[in-house]
């Protein structure tokens, strides 16, 4: 039960478990620095079909049947890079906050760059539940050189949302090449969810074969585990994913996929050599073309940047604004 003096701090997210961590640990630095009592709603839903207590030990207050109440409750996932809101300094005495992604800026606020170097230390205090530890010990023991090499190749969705970015195959390749030369006798740890299909409409995303391609380079120091499902509405399919992460999280050189929260939380807070790939798909670049010949290319890249202060590609930011156009309907009718 709160007090009247309670200050309080309660996020959720709807989306994959990778953008679920990003809020939950970003969420845990902001309380404790602003002495609010945490709290996060974490539903299974399609991008994540898994409770937080099926993959991590911790008792953090992350459930399903956490208070969240949506009326009063910021949606940061629609709010612009520069009137993202310093939480430090937001009065309100009970805070509710939806996002998915980081709910700290510290490229913005100086005093986030402390929450941000939190944030890695929440993030090595995650237990993953005694089944899963069990079988990261078991895959390094059996798997695991004294050299590894950590190799993320986003798919699925991802082909949809971020095709600037999923055509990095050739790019990581030859990263994997970069990093063997450092460390010839080092082993590859191959993670992917190429051939998944798309969460969220159920649409089949062409396979590359990225495994077989990896093993055809590289031969037998190519490793990887065998997921149950790449169905992320299914609680296997979230647990196969979190030991890809944690041993990845164990590897001693990786190339990843940009612009992919997996691959980010791959490496971070660590200070290991990395390199995150990308490159853009050919239909990307044919649509980027017409996009420019009508004008409008540069008309969302500036959008883009004014919300987002970087480059943004046109697919998340033509995505967003529909989803946009969507609430602002529904709330008319």
């Amino acid at each position: 039960m709160r007090t009247e003096r309670e200050r309080t701090l309660t996020v959720t997210a709807e989306a994959g478990m990778s953008n679920r961590l990003r809020v939950l640990l970003s969420g845990k630095a902001l309380a404790e620095a602003s002495g609010r009592a945490f709290a996060m709603l974490w539903q299974p839903t399609r991008a994540c079909g898994c409770a937080f207590d099926d993959l991590f030990e911790n008792k953090w207050n992350v459930r399903a049947d956490v208070f969240f109440d949506r009326r009063r409750a910021f949606d940061a996932s629609t709010t612009a890079w520069d009137a993202f809101p310093d939480w430090l300094a937001v009065t309100e005495p009970h805070l509710f906050v939806f996002h998915h992604g980081w709910l700290i800026q510290p490229a913005r606020f100086a005093r986030h760059r402390a929450l941000e170097t939190r944030c890695a230390e929440w993030m090595q205090m995650l237990q993953p539940v005694k089944a899963l530890a069990a079988r990261l010990a078991e895959f390094q023991e059996k798997f695991f050189r004294s050299r590894m090499i950590g190799a993320h190749l986003r798919r699925g969705d991802m082909r949809v949302v971020r095709p600037d970015t999923t055509d990095n195959l050739a790019l990581a390749l030859r990263q994997v090449d970069a990093w063997l030369e450092q460390a010839p006798d080092a082993g590859i740890l191959l993670c992917t969810d190429d051939g998944a299909r798309d969460p969220y409409t159920g649409h089949s995303v062409p396979a590359e074969n990225i495994r077989a391609q990896f093993k055809q380079r590289y031969g037998a120091r190519v490793v990887h585990t065998e997921p149950s499902s790449l169905d992320r509405r299914a609680p296997q399919a979230i647990q196969d994913a979190l030991v890809d992460l944690w041993l990845l999280r164990a590897t001693d050189f990786f190339v990843g996929t940009e612009g992919s929260s997996f691959s980010q939380l791959a490496v971070f807070g660590r200070t290991i050599p990395y390199a995150l790939t990308g490159a853009s798909t050919p239909l990307y670049q044919k649509r980027a073309r017409w996009l420019k010949r009508v004008g409008l290319y540069e008309r969302l890249a500036q959008m883009g940047r004014r919300e987002f202060g970087k480059q943004v590609p046109y697919t998340y930011l033509s995505a967003r604004y529909l989803r946009r156009l969507r609430i602002f309907l529904t709330r008319r009718i």
